[in-house]
């Protein structure tokens, strides 16, 4: 079953055509209001990351403006509500298949 995974997820890589959409943002009053969520919500052990609040903030956004969550079929472009977000501790980038 792994390998089946490992295959498809490979296939799909290499034949699926990909867009990546790098954007630099300045976090400083996400990070504000994290800390202040964090302490709200500190009694009950919930801690909130980074990645957390801008995943919300993307599924917000694409709920809002849903053309743009679009993959690439055959022509014309397919709407789909599913959508992929990612974060590192360098920067923030988010994912968009095409």
């Amino acid at each position: 079953m792994r390998k089946t995974i490992a295959r498809r997820l490979t296939q799909s890589k290499q034949e699926v055509p990909h867009i990546y959409l790098t954007v630099d943002v300045q976090l400083d009053k996400l990070l504000k209001l994290r800390g202040e969520l964090n302490a709200a919500l500190e009694p009950q052990g919930v801690k909130l990351s980074v990645n957390d609040l801008l995943i919300k903030a993307l599924a917000k956004a694409l709920i809002q403006v849903p053309k743009c969550n679009n993959i690439r079929a055959a022509p014309p472009a397919c709407r789909t509500w599913a959508c992929s977000a990612s974060s590192s501790s360098r920067r923030s980038s988010t994912r968009r298949r095409a």
